[in-house]
């Protein structure tokens, strides 16, 4: 694999799906917050895929990236989809982790943590290491995470009903649902308050800003969450060693510094990195890896023959 002409990308995260071909980029929520089940993927990949107007035989290479663990049997039914939908040559699969590892560290060594509405951390030698951190789903992990920061919030907004600290989350809380009742409701059964609950660190945001000390806590330790998992990436590849942030949540100015000064607290032989390209465009790069390591990174190949 040595070029990426004809490469289509595509990211699956826990809040919608991105794809780009050709300089065109698509993007599309996911019906369910988290990870995709298998059945439905396919689906909603070819919602992303149709809108780019993609020739049959033109594609030489697929790439996805995708939030969530994927069983063998169950990346080859993605992998067989994708092909029927583009009548692309080579399907490669890989965990979201390494799609936003190749994206900030163009296929370099270190450590990457990615914070979206899930959190989760690749470390990489560049060679024949790789070991994966968190990413587990916010029902055993994601420390640091979007959907993990907002359950943070919502629960920090109706603890001041009753015990305090007090916080302007409670009235930005009340003003969206009119009652715990309805917003409870919702969280029991639909999407809609999932939704909510992983965007709500956009009002948290708005809120520290203006002063609340619980937003601003909360943004303080989940940023912290993170760099502590990034700090373990670096250590278990020793030595001076290059970390990047990457994500929705490092767009945010608080999140990042608070990141950079815990990890930088954690670790003294540390460089910390721009990333250099999202996660969609690390997805383009799996068309780049080598045979040793789509292995070592546990990237799934659809060749030509499969």
């Amino acid at each position: 694999m040595s070029s990426v002409d004809r490469v289509l990308a595509i990211d699956v995260g826990q809040s919608g799906i991105r794809a780009s071909w050709a300089g065109r980029r698509t993007s599309a929520p996911v019906a369910d917050v988290g990870r995709l089940d298998p059945d439905d993927l396919p689906g909603a990949l070819a919602a992303v895929v149709s809108p780019l107007n993609i020739a049959d035989g033109v594609v030489d290479y697929a790439c996805l990236g995708a939030t969530g663990d994927y069983g063998e049997a169950e990346r080859d039914t993605v992998a067989r989809s994708l092909r029927a939908h583009t009548n692309a040559h080579t399907v490669l699969m890989a965990h979201d982790s390494v799609t936003a590892h190749l994206g900030a560290l163009s296929g370099h060594a270190g450590v990457v943590t990615a914070s979206g509405t899930g959190c989760v951390t690749l470390a990489w030698n560049g060679d024949q290491f790789a070991h994966r951190m968190d990413g587990l789903g916010p029902g055993l992990g994601d420390h640091g995470g979007g959907l993990a920061l907002g359950r943070v919030g919502i629960r920090s907004a109706l603890a001041a009903v009753w015990e305090g600290p007090l916080t302007t989350l409670t009235d930005r809380v009340l003003e969206d649902w009119g009652t715990w009742e309805r917003l409870d409701h919702a969280m029991r059964t639909g999407d809609e308050g999932p939704r909510y609950v992983a965007a709500f660190p956009q009002i948290m945001s708005r809120e520290a800003d203006q002063g609340d000390a619980v937003s601003q806590q909360a943004w303080r330790v989940a940023a912290e969450d993170a760099a502590m998992t990034t700090a373990r990436g670096c250590a278990l590849l020793g030595g001076s060693t290059v970390a990047v942030g990457t994500g929705a949540l490092f767009g945010v100015p608080r999140y990042a510094a608070a990141w950079q000064t815990k990890l930088l607290d954690l670790c003294d032989q540390v460089t910390i990195a721009t990333p250099q390209s999202d996660p969609l465009g690390g997805a383009a790069r799996l068309a780049l890896l080598d045979a040793q390591a789509c292995r070592t990174l546990g990237v799934f190949v659809l060749g030509p023959g499969g």
